[in-house]
């Protein structure tokens, strides 16, 4: 992506102009270049520099900041701190896979289930869980929360079923729900079988 700059010697010296950016300036993995960097500029004299963002295939979704700093080196030593953001639109895309039922769980015993979350979107996701079902009050989650889970990364919760003790043996079922931050909309659902 190119951003046209132009600079301009307002003075009435010969001006000495670098423009960088500085080493915090842009997001791991970007590395915008400028088509030139230093140059002269007499009085009332401009220059148009261009900065070029090459966008990275792993880059987060959302607004990304590339700073960039502008400096004289005559004798106003001027400093100009600019930003420019390239938005990358955002995929929210969370796979929730059940790796491990619990198998048969008789009543008043307790069963396992594990379940992985594996984010293949660019947002940073944390992930709202709930269970619903009539049995819902039997399932025990960790947390009602996944927290934090990057682009590319992913997590395995263990979530616990206990039927009561007066319950008849039969073939159940839980429905585990996993909601995304950056989309309240989306939202997955897994029958976890026992």
């Amino acid at each position: 992506i190119p951003f046209q700059l132009t600079i301009t010697n307002s003075g009435n010296d010969v001006d000495y102009v670098n423009v960088i950016i500085p080493s915090n300036g842009a997001p791991p993995g970007w590395i915008p270049t400028f088509s030139e960097s230093s140059f002269t500029l007499n009085p009332s004299q401009s220059k148009v520099v261009y900065l070029n963002v090459p966008v990275p295939s792993n880059v987060y979704g959302g607004d990304n900041i590339i700073k960039v700093e502008i400096s004289s080196d005559s004798g106003s030593n001027q400093v100009i701190d600019m930003e420019f953001v390239v938005y990358v639109p955002e995929i929210a895309d969370v796979e929730v896979e059940l790796k491990t039922t619990a198998g048969d769980v008789t009543a008043g015993t307790t069963g396992q289930f594990i379940v992985r979350f594996e984010n293949n979107g660019n947002t940073v996701e944390t992930l709202s869980l709930s269970i619903e079902g009539k049995r819902s009050s039997w399932f025990s989650l960790p947390s009602d929360t996944v927290a934090s889970l990057e682009p590319s990364g992913f997590r395995e919760i263990i979530v616990e079923v206990k039927p009561p003790i007066t319950q008849a043996a039969g073939e159940m079922s839980g429905t585990l729900n996993v909601t995304l931050s950056s989309d309240s909309s989306k939202t997955t659902k897994i029958t976890l079988p026992f």
